[in-house]
């Protein structure tokens, strides 16, 4: 996940061709910074289903 305050369209292109699985640019306030992060919170600790973790990679979620 990538959190800038860039809004460049290449870098978003860049950014998604690196891998990246997601982009967002900070917003100016810190009212509007703490809504998104607690959006992005939501969003990878209660809707993302993740993998189950393999056995002996404890810590790890390949």
């Amino acid at each position: 996940m990538i959190l800038t305050t860039s809004n460049s369209e290449i870098d978003v292109i860049r950014s998604y061709n690196l891998g990246a699985n997601s982009y967002v640019t900070k917003p100016m306030s810190y009212g509007a910074l703490i809504k998104i992060i607690g959006t992005i919170g939501k969003y990878w600790f209660q809707t993302v289903k993740l993998p189950p973790m393999k056995r002996g990679h404890e810590g790890q979620n390949e």
